[in-house]
C-alpha cells in the first residue's frame, strides 16, 4: 500500500515539473510571450493554360501537396478569364509544391478554329522556385513520370522534375539543354522553351480532334511514365507522321493572327525548329545544308551547337570532325564556345548527296548535309523485284520507298507484290504481299505511318477492297471497303488525318462520288458528288486545306477543262476556275508560293498532236482562276512531275505526241525543270531509259527516284520495266 501510494506522489510530482513547460509551449503557439513560427506563404504571380490556348469560361484547379505529391487537403479552383488562357491565382499556399488541372476548349492552331471537344491538362508546380502558375501540354506530359519517379522511386520532386522534362524532350527528339521548366512556358514568349511548347502542341494536334488528342496524349504519358521512353510504336508513328505532315509556317500565322486578335503581338513561332520533319531523329534547328559542296568542302558549327552539347563526347557518322583545329579520330568532349568544323570525306557525295550526323553514343544530335553541284543527271540504282507499271510508290517516315501491286509482264497481268527501295543501300528487297492484286490503284501515308492502299482494278474490272501496310510488321491487313469500286481515282491526305477519294473509272459506270477513309474507324463515308462522273484527274491539296480537282475523262463528254474545290470543314464541293485546255493524264504540282503548277496531259481534240500537250498552267487559289505560263520543250502525258527542295518542277518521261492521236507516241527519255520564277522550262539530263506509267518520289537526301514503268516502244506494246533510276 505504502509502494502504491508512492507511485502516485511520483507521478503527480512529474507533472507539477512537466505542466510549467507544456504551459509555456502553449501560451507561444497561441502568439503570447516568447518568439512566434507563422505558417509558410507561397504565392504565383499569374498563371496560363495552353495546348494552344485554353478559352475564357474553362476552368483550373490547383491543390495543395506535400513533398511526396499526396494532398494536404486545400484546393482551390478559378476561371480562365481570357482567350488566351490567363487565370489569376489569387490564393496564398502554405506548400510549395503544387499540383494543378485544368480543362476547357481550346485553340486548335492546325485547324485554326476552336476545339470542337475540351482537354484536360495536368502539371506540378514548386512556388518556392516557380514564379508563375503555368499549366500546358508540356507539363501534361511530363506528369504521371514525375509522379512515379517521387512516389515510386522516392526521389526528391526538384529532382524527378528534371529528370522527366528531359525524357520527355528525348522522347520527341529535342536535344537536352536549358530552356526552363515545363510549368514556366508560354505560347506567346519567345524563348526556345516556349517554341518547343508550341511545335509539340502543333504536333499533338495535328489531325486530331480533342478526342483522339486527349487519347494520345494520355497514351504518351502512360507510357513514358513508366519508364521514361516511348515504346508504343503507334505513339512513335502518330508522332512522325504528323511532324512530317504538318506546315509549320501556316502553323506558325494561325497563332499569330489568333493572339493579335486579342491584341497581343509576339514573335512568330519557329515551329520547324523544334519538330523532326524528315524524321531522321534530328529536330530542324540542328540541321544544316552545305550547297555546292565538294568533296573537301568544310563546314563550321554555329556557336549555339558547341553551348548547347557542352560537355557531351560526340563523334560523326562519316566526314572528318576537328574540335578547335584538332582533327579527332574518334569520340571528344566538347566545351561551351569550342569551334567544331566537318569536312566531307572524299567519295562521300553519292547522287550529290552526303548527310553526316554529330551523336552521343548511337543519338544523333546534328546533321550536316553535303550537296554537290547538282548534276542534273540520272544514274541508275537497284532493280526492282519484278518489272512494274501502274503501281503506287510511296514514302515512308523511315525513309525507305514503298512501292505495291502494278502490272507484270506476260500479259500485263495484276501483281499483288510489294517492295521497300533502301537510298542507304541502293537496294530493292520484297515485303508482305497485298491480299489482293490490283493496278491503277491509291496508295496514300497515313498520319500513324501505315499506308492505305484503296481501290484500282483487277482482271480489268474496278474493285473496292482496301488494305493497309505497317511498315514496322512489313504485312498488310485488310480495313473497310469503298462504297464503289473505282481505279484511275485521286486520294488525298487532309489535315485532318482523313483520306479523300475523288472519282475514278469502274467500266460501264464511272464514279461521279466522293468518299472519306476515317482511320480511327477504318471506315469509308460519303463527301458529296462531283458534277460529274471523272477518272484521269488530279487532285492537289492547297495551302489553305481546300482540295483542287483538275481535268479528267467524264463519261460522255470525253476530256474537260473544268475544275472544283472540295471544302473539308464543310464537307461540300464548289466549281472554281476552268483551265484553258481540257487536259487528262496530266500532272499538278503544289508550288512554294501556293500555286499550283498543271502541265502537259492529253486532250484528243487538240490539233496538231491531237493528244498529248507541251502547255502548263498555274492556278492561283487566291483569284479562283487559271493563267498561262511556259510550255515545255516536249509534249508529254503519263509523265511524273515533283517539286525539287530548290522549288523547281522537275517532269520526266512520258509519252509523247503522235499525229495518230491519242496517248501512241513514242516514249520519252526526256526531263525538264520549271522554273517558277521565271515561268519558263529549261531541259535537264534524260533518263537513262525512256519510260511513261511509272513513279517518282522524292527521297529524304533530295534524289527523286524513278522506278519501274513501260518501257515498251510506244503504249501500244506494253513493257514493264524492273529498273529503276536516281536523278540529282
Amino acid at each position: 500500500m505504502m509502494r502504491m501510494e508512492a507511485a502516485v506522489w511520483c507521478r503527480k510530482l512529474a507533472f507539477f515539473v512537466i505542466f510549467p513547460c507544456l504551459l509555456s509551449a502553449l501560451i507561444s503557439a497561441c502568439g503570447g510571450g516568447g518568439s512566434s513560427t507563422p505558417l509558410p506563404a507561397f504565392t504565383a504571380g499569374s498563371g496560363v493554360a495552353q495546348k494552344g490556348p485554353l478559352i475564357k469560361g474553362s476552368t483550373v484547379t490547383a491543390q495543395e501537396l506535400d513533398a511526396s505529391l499526396s494532398p494536404t487537403g486545400q484546393q482551390f479552383t478559378y476561371q480562365i478569364t481570357s482567350d488566351l488562357g490567363t487565370f489569376s491565382p489569387t490564393s496564398t499556399f502554405t506548400s510549395q509544391y503544387i499540383g494543378l488541372n485544368a480543362t476547357g476548349y481550346y485553340f486548335d492552331e492546325v485547324a485554326n478554329a476552336v476545339s470542337s471537344g475540351t482537354v484536360t491538362l495536368n502539371g506540378y508546380s514548386d512556388l518556392a522556385v516557380d514564379s508563375v502558375l503555368n499549366v500546358n501540354l508540356m507539363t501534361t506530359l511530363a506528369y504521371q513520370r514525375i509522379e512515379h519517379l517521387v512516389t515510386g522511386q522516392g526521389l526528391s520532386f526538384t529532382a524527378a522534375r528534371t529528370q522527366a522534362e528531359s525524357e520527355v524532350l528525348a522522347a520527341l527528339g529535342i536535344p537536352p539543354g536549358d530552356y526552363g521548366s515545363f510549368g514556366t512556358l508560354d505560347l506567346s514568349g519567345g524563348s526556345d522553351g516556349d517554341q518547343i511548347l508550341a511545335a509539340v502542341s502543333s504536333l499533338f494536334v495535328y489531325g486530331n480532334a480533342a478526342g483522339p488528342l486527349s487519347q494520345l496524349i494520355a497514351d504518351f504519358q502512360s507510357d513514358i511514365g513508366a519508364n521514361g521512353v516511348i515504346t508504343n510504336t503507334a505513339t512513335n508513328a502518330a508522332l512522325a507522321a504528323a511532324a512530317k505532315a504538318l506546315d509549320p509556317a501556316t502553323i506558325a500565322a494561325n497563332l499569330t493572327q489568333e493572339y493579335a486578335s486579342k491584341g497581343l503581338t509576339f514573335t512568330t513561332a519557329q515551329i520547324s525548329d523544334w519538330i523532326d520533319q524528315d524524321g531522321d531523329g534530328v529536330v530542324g534547328k540542328f540541321e544544316f545544308q552545305v550547297p555546292g559542296a565538294t568533296a573537301s568542302s568544310v563546314f563550321t558549327f554555329p556557336s549555339f551547337v558547341s553551348a548547347q552539347f557542352a560537355g557531351t563526347s560526340v563523334s560523326v557518322t562519316a566526314g572528318q570532325l576537328a574540335v578547335n583545329g584538332t582533327v579527332s579520330g574518334g569520340a571528344v568532349t566538347i566545351q561551351s564556345g569550342d569551334v567544331i568544323t566537318l569536312a566531307a570525306d572524299p567519295g562521300t557525295l553519292p547522287n550529290g548527296v552526303a548527310a553526316i550526323y554529330l551523336q552521343s553514343g548511337t543519338v544523333k544530335l546534328s546533321r550536316v548535309t553535303f550537296i554537290g553541284s547538282q548534276s542534273d543527271t540520272w544514274s541508275t540504282t537497284g532493280e526492282l523485284p519484278t518489272p512494274l507499271e501502274n503501281h503506287t510508290s510511296t514514302l515512308l517516315a523511315n525513309g525507305m520507298v514503298l512501292v505495291a501491286g502494278g502490272n507484270i509482264p506476260t500479259g500485263l497481268l495484276y501483281t499483288a507484290g510489294a517492295a521497300l527501295y533502301d537510298p542507304v543501300a541502293g537496294t530493292w528487297s520484297t515485303t508482305g504481299s497485298l491480299s489482293t492484286a490490283r493496278a491503277n490503284h491509291s496508295a496514300t501515308l497515313l498520319q500513324n505511318g501505315n499506308v492505305l492502299v484503296a481501290g484500282g482494278l483487277n482482271n480489268g474490272a474496278a474493285i473496292a477492297s482496301a488494305e493497309l501496310y505497317d511498315p514496322v510488321a512489313g504485312a498488310w491487313s485488310t480495313t473497310g471497303s469503298l462504297a464503289v469500286a473505282r481505279a484511275f481515282h485521286t486520294a488525298t491526305l487532309l489535315p485532318n488525318g482523313k483520306v479523300l477519294v475523288v472519282g475514278g473509272g469502274n467500266g460501264a459506270n464511272d464514279a461521279n462520288s466522293a468518299e472519306l477513309y476515317d482511320p480511327a474507324a477504318g471506315a469509308w463515308s460519303p463527301a458529296g458528288a462531283l458534277p460529274a462522273a471523272i477518272y484521269a484527274h488530279t487532285a492537289t491539296l492547297l495551302s489553305n486545306g481546300s482540295v483542287l480537282v483538275a481535268g479528267g475523262f467524264v463519261a460522255g463528254t470525253g476530256v474537260v477543262n473544268s475544275a472544283e474545290l472540295y471544302d473539308p470543314a464543310a464537307g461540300t464541293w464548289s466549281m472554281t476556275g476552268s483551265m484553258s485546255l481540257s487536259r487528262a493524264y496530266h500532272t499538278a504540282t503544289l508550288l512554294a508560293s501556293g500555286e499550283v503548277l498543271v502541265a502537259g496531259g492529253e486532250d484528243p481534240g487538240v490539233p496538231p498532236a491531237n493528244g498529248p500537250l507541251s502547255s502548263a498552267e498555274l492556278y492561283d487559289p487566291v483569284s479562283g482562276t487559271w493563267s498561262a505560263t511556259g510550255n515545255m520543250s516536249f509534249a508529254r502525258a503519263v509523265h511524273t512531275a515533283m517539286l525539287l527542295p530548290d522549288d523547281t518542277v522537275l517532269v520526266a518521261g512520258g509519252i509523247a505526241g503522235s499525229p495518230a492521236g491519242g496517248l501512241t507516241g513514242p516514249l520519252l527519255s526526256s526531263a525538264e525543270l520549271y522554273d517558277p520564277v521565271a515561268g519558263t522550262w529549261s531541259t535537264t539530263g534524260s533518263l537513262a531509259t525512256a519510260r511513261a506509267y511509272h513513279t517518282a518520289t522524292l527521297l529524304q537526301n533530295g534524289a527523286v527516284l524513278a522506278a519501274g514503268g513501260d518501257g515498251g516502244a510506244n503504249n501500244g506494246v506494253a513493257d514493264p520495266l524492273a529498273s529503276s533510276e536516281l536523278y540529282w
